[in-house]
């Protein structure tokens, strides 16, 4: 905030946004095996404002929604008031059965699936391998969208992270969403949409409505953090510090079954 300079970069909110694009991308496309440009990416103020404005772009009234058998409250919400039907698909410990989809839905019934299948809200189930390549070959097949939600992608604690199923789709069958800053301020996290370009073009129309220019001090911010590599070093110290806590937290559980 301090550095000198910065306040006339806020004069060029168009540069500001293009830029905070080109380093969002390339962090992607290190991180998660993407390859992106600035034009099929939009930063959002929350992941929520995220799926609203994809939904609004996607769904008709009366199209068919598949969620898990236990999800997000306010993602359903957001597909209800988009007017979806929505329908729910069970979730055992490989996360959700896709081979439900296929022997319960016919072609071109279903609108979109959404999906957390890095980790599943709230079971916190990863999605197989074997069922992310199905569901995509479905997605062609059947002619739907996913909506993937990657919410919180860059807490890991064991083992490495499974790259998103958009990093492997090859048919532009996947919308990606997900946040940057969660090892920063909360009011510092901010969400992002990755898809094909056409979907991005129409959604920052739709942006426009709803947040003409964002914030352009965050973006600012953040995209001088994935600049000079601060941001990865934020990540790896914050994820130590949650480690710790949640076997903390486990020690005192089994602390307290022991006891009882």
């Amino acid at each position: 905030m301090k550095r000198t300079g910065l306040i006339s970069k806020w004069h060029r909110a168009g540069e500001q946004s293009y830029n905070f694009g080109k380093y969002l991308s390339n962090y992607l496309n290190a991180t998660r095996g993407f390859h992106i440009t600035p034009a099929n990416i939009m930063s959002t103020r929350s992941t929520e404002m995220s799926l609203y404005i994809v939904s609004q772009l996607l769904i008709k009234p009366k199209d068919v929604v598949l969620v898990g058998i236990l999800s997000h409250y306010e993602s359903n919400m957001i597909f209800q008031q988009a007017g979806a039907t929505v329908k729910t698909i069970p979730v055992d410990d490989y996360g959700m059965d896709v081979d439900f989809i296929k022997t319960h839905f016919t072609k071109g019934s279903i609108r979109c699936v959404y999906i957390c299948a890095h980790r599943h809200y709230p079971t916190t189930v990863t999605l197989s391998a074997e069922r992310r390549l199905k569901l995509l070959q479905l997605a062609k097949a059947y002619k739907f969208a996913i909506i993937e939600d990657d919410y919180d992608y860059d807490f890991q604690f064991e083992g490495s992270a499974m790259q998103p199923m958009a990093s492997s789709d090859a048919h532009g069958m996947v919308i990606y969403l997900g946040k940057l800053g969660q090892s920063l301020f909360p009011s510092f996290q901010i969400g992002f949409v990755v898809a094909p370009e056409y979907i991005i073009n129409e959604a920052k129309n739709y942006l426009q409505i709803l947040d003409k220019q964002g914030d352009l001090i965050q973006k600012q911010m953040l995209s001088e953090l994935i600049a000079e590599g601060e941001i990865h070093r934020l990540i790896k110290k914050n994820s130590t510090v949650y480690k710790q806590r949640l076997d903390y937290l486990c020690d005192c559980l089994k602390s307290i079954s022991n006891k009882n």
